[in-house]
């Protein structure tokens, strides 16, 4: 190795910039005041004289594994495009016009190779995931129908208003099951052996036998429930070869037999429950309480992984696909959604991922301050959406950088990190090697190699 190209990074040595030798890799020297950057609302839209593609990629393939998917809206906020995000890149990777009409529902399937949605338009769809292309469509005389499909993705499952939940082959559309629930429900899931299916009304479950219509069981989701506006998300769930549902009571969830009513399992949150949740592949249960934690439990034995505390969340508690992180919903601003991926077994956030309902495929993501960048590290292809601002020692705003400033073009690229974006997410103890790398000392041109790799990703 040329003895040159290795370096002992000193906080206290300024270059010719007024960088520390640490700053050009994240550490920012305060000299004039430290900068901290926010992430800015979107600007008004200006639509391109061609319009909206059906389906627009940012990349030409990608893995389905490890894929998130989000609604996005365009122009006048009609919520009618899909956009795919590969989390192993930490991007989005494509976005599809699902609907001419507003998206009222949004899923995934249970081995992630599809996802379907359903629209004011009275159509729901099933779309590919690899390709973005079209599977099947169903049409309805109604509004605002509901969809899920099962967990073999053999059926979907259909509803509106009308309280009438019908079931279809999805790869045919023929009719399985009309079955008559009276009540209009806002949730509904299909079990893993497709005999049953459950959905949900107000604080009221109904589990029913998919084949026959027949009703099964009724209960309360959670016992006592007060909270306005508090949803939870219920579905059949296995112990053995029972066929189990979820009953709250104060701060325990208990699994009982859906024939039987044995209770077979109890988990325990620290405060009093006030919603519940299981994710896509019907292995974690989320427990949510008012003081703003989270506990996540396995499904196959029931043990719990961890708490988690998050900010107050619009009651949207979803696992990723990996099964990795808890993702937890906050609304900054109308104009976007932010993320927070809190990594379940480590207790941690690794970072925040905001999305712009207008903005087709652009993204920002965020990560908390660490040992070597105060501020956290970011991954966008819109630095125009991060404000730079210098505070005093007190924390206080002293001024706001103009776009074309050179400190704050300096800024950004120092914190600029996608590879360490990526490594926090998916690989946290690469993570920690990249950071002693820069503390410490490292090849500086391994160094700026693996960033500028990362950064061609952006492209």
């Amino acid at each position: 190795m040329n003895s040159s190209e290795l370096t002992h990074f000193s906080e206290n040595a300024l270059d010719g910039l007024n960088r520390t030798t640490l700053g050009r890799f994240g550490i920012k020297s305060s000299v004039g005041g430290d900068l901290i950057h926010k992430i800015s609302s979107c600007p008004a839209l200006i639509e391109a004289a061609g319009g909206v593609v059906e389906v627009e990629a940012a990349v030409n393939g990608y893995p389905i594994g490890n894929t998130m998917i989000t609604p996005e809206g365009f122009n006048d906020d009609k919520v009618i495009f899909v956009r795919i995000w590969d989390m192993n890149r930490c991007r989005p990777v494509r976005i599809v016009k699902a609907h001419d009409e507003k998206i009222v529902c949004l899923t995934k399937s249970f081995d992630t190779k599809y996802f379907t949605t359903s629209s004011t338009d009275g159509r729901a769809r099933i779309f590919d995931m690899a390709s973005g292309s079209l599977y099947k469509e169903f049409t309805f005389a109604g509004f605002a129908v509901r969809v899920t499909l099962s967990p073999d993705s053999r059926f979907l499952a259909a509803w509106n208003f009308d309280g009438a939940i019908t079931v279809y082959y999805a790869g045919s559309g023929e009719v399985v099951k009309t079955i008559e629930s009276q009540v209009s429900p806002y949730c509904a899931s299909i079990s893993r052996d497709n005999r049953l299916i459950i959905f949900a009304r107000e604080n009221t479950a109904y589990i029913y036998d998919m084949l026959s219509g027949k009703l099964v069981k009724t209960f309360d989701l959670v016992k006592d429930h007060a909270a306005e506006g508090e949803r939870s998300y219920p579905q059949i769930v296995m112990a053995g070869a029972k066929h189990c549902y979820i009953s709250i009571e104060g701060n325990e969830a208990l699994i009982r037999s859906i024939f039987d009513d044995s209770c077979v399992a109890v988990c325990a949150h620290r405060s009093k429950i006030s919603s519940y949740g299981v994710n896509n592949k019907n292995s974690m249960l989320m427990l949510t309480s008012a003081d703003n934690r989270t506990s996540v439990w396995e499904l196959e034995n029931y043990t719990r992984v961890n708490e988690i505390s998050h900010v107050k969340n619009d009651n949207l508690m979803l696992t990723s696909s990996s099964g990795r992180h808890l993702l937890v919903h906050d609304k900054p601003g109308t104009s976007s959604v932010r993320l927070d991926l809190h990594n379940i077994k480590g207790n941690r956030l690794d970072a925040s991922l905001y999305y712009f309902y207008k903005y087709g495929l652009d993204f920002c993501i965020t990560t908390p301050p660490d040992a070597v960048s105060k501020t956290g590290w970011i991954q966008t292809n819109r630095p125009d959406l991060v404000q730079v601002e210098r505070v005093d020692e007190k924390g206080r705003l002293v001024e706001i950088l103009k776009n074309d400033d050179p400190r704050r073009l300096e800024y950004i690229k120092s914190i600029e990190r996608p590879d360490i974006v990526h490594a926090r997410i998916n690989d946290f103890e690469k993570y920690l090697q990249m950071l002693d790398e820069i503390k410490h000392g490292a090849n500086i041109r391994h160094i700026t190699n693996r960033r500028n790799t990362a950064l061609k990703m952006l492209e």
